[in-house]
């Protein structure tokens, strides 16, 4: 499965940091803009993940169903991804 597939899926990507448990659910689009459509999601443990909170580099992450939708005020479709979870800081642009 590659960045694009997962994002027009709407697939949950969910990545955590195997030292301090810090977890977040990136949103796939977002990651396919940065690191390239075609990229895989298994290429993602290769591309250099670092942890936003701690600066790990002992990431894993799992893809897992549809993300939750909700109507926002303007009643377009959105993803819900928890406000308290940051994305993951990448050291490889």
């Amino acid at each position: 499965m590659t960045l694009g597939n997962a994002a027009a899926a709407r697939v949950r990507l969910i990545v955590w940091c195997r030292d301090c448990q810090h977890q977040v659910e990136p949103d796939p689009a977002a990651m396919a803009e940065r690191y390239g459509a075609e990229m895989t999601v298994p290429g993602l443990a290769t591309s250099g993940l670092v942890c936003g909170q701690c600066g790990s580099r002992r990431v894993d992450f799992v893809v897992t169903g549809r993300a939750a939708l909700t109507r926002n005020r303007q009643g377009y479709m959105q993803s819900i991804y928890p406000s308290h979870m940051q994305p993951m800081e990448n050291t490889k642009s």
